[in-house]
């Protein structure tokens, strides 16, 4: 029982001792971390808050093509999903469909039995990139209710 008489920390002393000669560098006092986390959460927020500025910015611009981006983008994703993944659904789904049949209804196709042996599995018809898809256009949703909520005048915009 001499191999496993230990406790957690002479592992973590291990870690410590091994991370000193790799680094050369010895750990730094956990208050001293702690400042430097919240420097690190105060770098974020002043990043967040510029972002916040620049959108509020774009939104109050008066030209068309600085305000309009964010409905652009939403069109072109709305025109995307038409156009692409709704047919791309109904054209998998049909050869599915045909395939099942197929499957349960052997056919004859120039004087050869077409027959599958098993069911077919459904077709991935891309729903994460719908998700994806989606998820943006909800977020530039948010971001123009946002606006709204806040009082930015968005009727400028068409000059």
């Amino acid at each position: 029982m001499a191999l496993l008489d230990f406790n957690i920390s002479d592992i973590g002393s291990l870690f410590t001792s091994a991370r000193e000669a790799i680094t050369g560098q010895r750990i730094v006092d956990p208050l001293e971390i702690a400042k430097i986390d919240l420097q690190l959460e105060q770098m974020q927020n002043a990043l967040v808050n510029g972002q916040l500025e620049i959108n509020k910015a774009e939104a109050q611009s008066p030209h068309w093509f600085v305000a309009s981006w964010r409905p652009a983008v939403g069109w072109v994703g709305a025109l995307s999903l038409a156009l692409m993944f709704i047919p791309k659904a109904l054209v998998l789904t049909g050869a599915w469909v045909y395939s099942v049949y197929i499957t349960y209804h052997p056919v004859y196709i120039e004087g050869v039995l077409q027959v599958l042996p098993m069911l077919p599995q459904f077709p991935d018809l891309g729903v994460g990139d719908v998700i994806a898809l989606l998820g943006s256009m909800l977020g530039i949703g948010f971001m123009r209710s946002y606006d709204k909520i806040k009082g930015v005048d968005t009727k400028r915009t068409s000059k």
